[in-house]
């Protein structure tokens, strides 16, 4: 990253603090954006509170996305906050405009992170965002139905920490022989969840950091799920809507998109339901957790005043590294573990391309189209056409 950059910018960061600290009587007006869905209401206040004890300097106030536009809207209004916490597809582009500040010499925070989360949050060697955390999709089990077609075994976390994907099939096709359906997959949305699901089961990433289609992966992935569709051993819902209604009403074992937002969402179904449900890594031949994550980070825009704009990097630091503003934004998710993580389609070179690909493919493949051979060779042709 830019050392030469960062240096200077602590250098400058240095001598404004002083300036701060030697008299500045007026509080800093101190916008913050809050993306819509990456913190909760209750949340996002009470990070307000804590800035506001923090650095009582500055004037704190949210700017929450579902009242005031999204972040572009603010930006060409002349409008743009002083920090701004949302994914990071959300920042890059003012990134790329140079109206967000290096935040190189933070890099030694993050040592604990994981790479994959940490590469999100970079553009051209530079490092535009601080994570703050991953939400991360997990399969979600109904536990009393999986023990009553004697699979309870499955859900040892001991013996079976991550299934195989041989065991998936082993349940699928018991609930088959009953004329139950296990599972559901949906091809409506962005496709996100069946294209992680599928790179699980694959057991490898489609996309390589070098911008790079890996066909392994999406070959096997795509067998598996034509073999299961067409076999019966797999639904095919028509949105995901109706997949997780299906589900919750004890009508399939397993939900493949279920993040920690679904479990508050669906709190009051799941009891009124009286459902048991656990939560498990992805199914995969690699034998470890698989990670497919969508990140949250914080991130300071350059204003024309130097104040704010120190103001809001302490903040950010705050928010990054206080362990009271971590409890208050909970479980972080983004430590380096011994999990495959797999990288977020959309912030590679390339990776919205694949996605739309893949999620046509899968279509024509369920269709009977095509073949999962002759997708997979359509993909790695349009992806090096692209390049």
């Amino acid at each position: 990253m830019k050392k030469g950059l960062a240096a200077w910018m602590t250098a400058l960061a240095a001598l404004l603090v002083a300036a701060l600290l030697s008299g500045a009587a007026a509080q800093e007006e101190m916008r913050v954006y809050v993306a819509q869905d990456v913190l909760a209401r209750q949340t996002a206040e009470r990070v307000l509170v804590l800035l506001r004890e923090a650095f009582p300097q500055g004037d704190w106030t949210a700017v929450y996305e579902e009242e005031e536009g999204d972040l572009r809207a603010l930006v060409l209004d002349d409008r743009a906050p002083q920090l701004a916490i949302c994914p990071p597809q959300e920042a890059r582009p003012w990134a790329r405009e140079g109206l967000l500040l290096a935040l190189d010499g933070q890099a030694g925070s993050l040592a604990r992170i994981e790479p994959e989360v940490t590469d999100t949050c970079v553009l051209e060697e530079t490092l535009f965002m601080l994570p703050l955390a991953a939400r991360c999709r997990e399969m979600a089990v109904n536990e009393e139905l999986v023990n009553a077609h004697g699979f309870g075994y499955l859900l040892d976390p001991v013996g079976h920490p991550v299934w195989y994907p041989s065991e998936l099939n082993q349940l699928l096709e018991e609930f088959a022989i009953h004329d139950l359906t296990g599972m559901d997959i949906w091809l409506e949305d962005d496709g996100a969840a069946l294209e992680a699901f599928v790179q699980a089961v694959g057991g490898g990433a489609m996309l390589r950091s070098d911008g790079t289609f890996e066909p392994g992966a999406a070959m096997t992935g795509l067998v598996w799920l034509r073999d299961m569709v067409l076999g019966g051993l797999v639904g095919v819902a028509g949105s995901r809507e109706e997949a997780l209604a299906r589900f919750l009403g004890g009508e399939t074992a397993l939900f493949i998109d279920w993040t920690e937002e679904e479990e508050t969402r669906s709190a009051q179904a799941v009891s009124e339901a009286e459902l048991e449900l656990r939560t498990l890594s992805y199914p995969t031949p690699l034998g470890l957790p698989v990670r497919a994550f969508e990140l949250t980070g914080a991130c300071v825009f350059v204003s024309e005043r130097s104040a704010q704009t120190v103001l809001a990097l302490s903040a950010l630091r705050f928010l990054a590294g206080d362990a009271g503003a971590q409890a208050a934004l909970g479980e972080d998710g983004i430590r380096r573990d011994d999990a495959f993580w797999l990288p977020a389609l959309p912030l590679l070179d390339g990776g919205g391309t694949l996605r739309g690909l893949f999620a046509g493919a899968a279509g024509r493949v369920l269709d009977g189209a095509e073949t999962p051979k002759a997708a997979v060779t359509g993909i790695s042709a349009m992806m090096e056409a692209a390049r």
